[in-house]
C-alpha cells in the first residue's frame, strides 16, 4: 500500500509539469515499485540533466553563426521565458514527462514595426500603484518583462527597442522525441536522455536539421541546426 502511495505521489508531481525549468531540475530514481521520483542524494557525482544544443547558422553561409535580434523562446505550459539567445548558440530543456516541447519562438525582426504605447499611472493616496499599458484602444497591465521582452495581460509581446516599443516575429518550435529513462547508479537513480524524432516551426522562420539525435548529458553538445534567412 505504501508503495502504490509514492507511485501516485510521483506521477501527480510530475504530470503537473508547471514549468520546464522545473522539469529539468527533477532528477528521475526507480524505487522498488517502479515508479520514477526525483533524486537528491548528495553523494551522486554523475551530471544527470540533458539538455538539446541549438546552433542558429546563416541560409547563406551555413558555416557561421547567425546573430539574432532579442531572440526568446517562451515554453508553452509554463510562465519561464528564456531570454539572452541572441549570439544563435544556446540549450533548451525537454520535458521529461512527456514525448514533446513546444516553445514560442519570439525575436525582432529586421523590418521591425514600432507600435504606439503610452503610460498611465493608477495613483492611490498619493502613491502608485500600478501601471497601465495603453495600446491599439485598450488598457493592458504588464504580466512580466525578461530583458527587453514584454508581455502584457492579453497576452501580446512585444520588445523595447531603439527606443520604443516593437512587435516581434513570432513562430512555434516543436520537439518530438522518445524520453528514455537509463540507470546511473545507486546513488544517482535514474536520469531522462531524449531520442529527437522530429524539430519543426509552425511557419517556417527556418529550415531545421537534426545534426544529433541523442540528447545525452554530454556538456555543449549541438543538436539541432537552424538555417535562418536574412530577415
Amino acid at each position: 500500500m505504501r508503495t502504490t502511495n509514492v507511485k501516485q505521489r510521483a506521477l501527480k508531481s510530475f504530470g503537473t509539469f508547471r514549468g520546464l525549468g522545473a522539469g529539468l531540475m527533477l532528477l528521475f530514481s526507480l524505487c522498488a515499485g517502479g515508479t520514477f521520483v526525483s533524486c537528491e542524494n548528495e553523494h551522486c557525482d554523475e551530471p544527470m540533466y540533458s539538455s538539446m544544443g541549438v546552433s542558429c547558422l546563416s541560409e547563406i553561409n551555413p558555416t557561421e553563426k547567425y546573430s539574432l535580434l532579442g531572440l526568446s523562446l517562451l515554453p508553452i505550459g509554463a510562465d519561464t521565458i528564456y531570454a539572452g539567445l541572441e549570439n544563435g548558440l544556446f540549450y533548451l530543456p525537454l520535458n521529461p514527462s512527456a514525448s514533446d516541447t513546444k516553445f514560442i519562438w519570439s525575436m525582432i525582426p529586421r523590418g521591425y514595426e514600432n507600435v504606439g504605447v503610452s503610460l498611465d499611472t493608477v495613483w492611490q493616496d498619493g502613491v502608485a500603484v500600478d501601471v497601465k499599458y495603453c495600446m491599439d484602444g485598450k488598457s493592458v497591465s504588464l504580466l512580466k518583462k525578461e530583458r527587453d521582452l514584454f508581455l502584457f495581460s492579453d497576452s501580446t509581446m512585444l520588445y523595447f527597442y531603439a527606443g520604443g516599443f516593437v512587435r516581434p516575429m513570432i513562430d512555434t518550435l516543436t520537439i518530438s522525441y522518445d524520453p528514455i529513462h537509463e540507470f546511473v547508479s545507486g546513488e544517482c537513480g535514474y536520469r531522462t536522455i531524449y531520442e529527437l524524432k522530429n524539430v519543426a516551426f509552425s511557419k517556417g522562420v527556418g529550415d531545421l536539421l537534426i545534426d544529433n539525435d541523442r540528447v545525452t548529458n554530454k556538456y555543449k553538445e549541438n543538436h539541432v541546426n537552424i538555417y535562418m534567412s536574412v530577415y
